[in-house]
């Protein structure tokens, strides 16, 4: 890293433009406005084919959407009646163990005593899986005992829950840990003998210097041994029944499977209402009537877009077309990008689906144009896909570009407009009454080639800092990505001088240094060729 490329760095970070600007925005052109045919979009890209821009890897793209299997109104209508059966059963269960067993999904939400009470959900003391709506918080708090309260929706499920009793006491204490494992009985005589003889000397007054000096407690030691806003089943028993019972100051020895603990009690709030709840869970899931229907639904499209698209000879043509019906049907297609030197696919629940879709891009007879033989099942999903792009390297294909030659030709067709809009006009203020806008203002630097209320700008930024535009001067209607520009240079800001660079040196050759045994791994794997067909291979596909 040498220092001009330091010195260049701090210029570019510390040496400032202030601007002011009027821009005509491509976004503020509506498509009600103006619209881009096919005839352009082709003429667009014969003209720009072969810019560095637009070439491409080696590689193969897959388009697809899905047909979601959720419940149909009648899943929903069914389900609703159902819950209604368990609300009154469970309303009047005098075993509630049982009928949670016999009726929930998750067996496991019923226990004595105060194992299962529930906060509200965004309560940062609350156990997954432990908590109910926040906006439901009063609802359970002011329930009384029996009471049952739901259906209500949790997390994509649903719950009924019973009040079995309400946890009040919230505690706080701190405590010295004499670490005895249960079992070790020579562990436990010493660390008694220990404890007895330390509770006799330790008060309010010393309680933390004893806590640094012999508490082998890792989760609490730094915090002067304390615990508070536990509640009793977050802690052991013998640990919460003596800061429950304790009177508050209360100092004392409690023994637990983690060995001997001196606690004192500091405080106990009794005002707190935390319901204890016993609760039947149940999702709503599509019927086999309604998987069946779907199923149904998915193939019959998949028929339908494979007898329109055989009527299209034209490939850039076909893949428009499979756009055009998904999304006349409600659904909208998403491309999978795939490069030769290491085909895989992301985005797939199944491992199935996702060799499915390597498969139909990568098989033997693999063309442009061909779809998938059936529906792709992925988990709760039916995929209908084609393969829309066979790349070779470098100039691309029509199809493989033509999303982004869309928009291109589009914003040239704006940028056109607009130039001719804006004619000669540099002074700001006139055309920025002749555009409906307003002159806008920014602070640039060459290192952040971005314009406030602009956009990313790198070419345009570029130009303020080569010393064309000078101060006080406006350039001429410029076109950059997001609009075209007139721009004023206001005032330039030079950099302080600084004695030296070795700051953005280190910075510099901190970066190059992290980057480099990616670099290299990059340079070889081109340089050799590399292919990693590990993903094909493991789908069956051999290249």
């Amino acid at each position: 890293m040498t220092k001009l490329e330091a010195k260049n760095e701090y210029l570019a970070k510390n040496e400032s433009k202030s601007i002011s600007f009027v821009m005509g925005a491509y976004r503020d052109i509506t498509e009600n406005q103006m619209k881009v045919s096919d005839k352009e979009i082709r003429a667009f890209y014969e003209k720009n084919k072969e810019k560095p821009k637009y070439q491409v890897m080696a590689g193969r793209d897959v388009k697809y959407f899905d047909v979601t299997i959720v419940p149909s109104k009648k899943d929903s209508v069914a389900f609703n009646k159902q819950m209604a059966v368990i609300k009154k059963g469970f309303a009047a269960s005098t075993n509630d163990s049982l009928f949670i067993l016999s009726n929930s999904e998750l067996p496991r939400l019923y226990a004595s005593g105060h194992m299962m009470t529930f906060r509200p959900e965004g309560d940062p003391k609350a156990r997954q899986g432990m908590t109910y709506p926040a906006a439901m918080d009063t609802v359970f708090k002011t329930a009384a005992i029996g009471q049952i309260v739901g259906p209500y929706n949790e997390n994509g499920t649903t719950r009924i829950a019973k009040v079995m009793d309400f946890n009040s006491n919230v505690m706080k204490v701190r405590h010295i840990l004499i670490s005895a494992q249960k079992g070790d009985t020579k562990k436990i005589a010493s660390a008694k003998k220990l404890a007895d003889s330390l509770v006799k000397v330790v008060n309010a007054a010393n309680f933390e210097e004893f806590v640094k000096k012999y508490s082998e407690d890792p989760g609490s030691k730094d915090k002067g041994g304390v615990y508070e806003d536990f509640m009793d089943y977050e802690m052991v028993t013998p640990f919460s029944d003596f800061a429950k019972s304790k009177p508050v100051g209360t100092i004392g020895v409690v023994q637990t499977d983690f060995g001997f603990h001196i606690m004192e009690v500091l405080d106990r709030k009794s005002d707190a209402r935390f319901p204890v709840l016993a609760v039947v869970q149940k999702t709503l899931l599509p019927s086999e009537e309604t998987k069946m229907s779907l199923k149904d639904k998915a193939y019959n499209l998949l028929a339908k877009i494979d007898r329109e698209l055989n009527k299209k000879s034209d490939i850039t043509d076909k893949i428009i077309l499979f756009d055009t019906i998904a999304r006349r049907e409600g659904y909208y297609s998403r491309p999978v990008r795939m490069f030769d030197e290491s085909p895989r696919v992301q985005g797939f629940t199944t491992k199935m689906a996702a060799q499915s879709i390597l498969e139909l891009a990568y098989n033997d007879e693999a063309e442009v144009g061909d779809l998938c033989s059936s529906p792709i099942q992925d988990d709760n999903r039916l995929i209908i896909a084609i393969v829309s792009s066979i790349r070779e390297k470098g100039v691309p294909a029509l199809v493989d570009v033509y999303e982004r030659m869309t928009t291109d030709a589009l914003n040239e067709k704006k940028a056109n407009y607009l130039l001719k809009k804006m004619g000669s006009v540099t002074n700001l203020e006139v055309l920025a009454k002749k555009l409906k806008t307003d002159v806008k203002q920014a602070e640039v630097t060459f290192a952040s080639p971005s314009i406030q209320g602009g956009g990313y700008e790198p070419e345009l930024v570029g130009a303020l800092f080569s010393g064309k535009i000078k101060d006080k001067m406006s350039s001429k209607a410029t076109v950059g990505q997001s609009g075209v520009y007139v721009f004023r240079v206001n005032k330039t800001v030079k950099a302080p001088a600084a004695k030296n660079y070795d700051a953005e040196k280190l910075q510099m050759l901190g970066q190059i240094k992290g980057s480099i045994a990616n670099s290299s791994r990059q340079a070889l794997q081109k340089k050799l060729e590399v292919r990693d067909n590990r993903a094909l291979l493991d789908a069956g596909i051999i290249r």
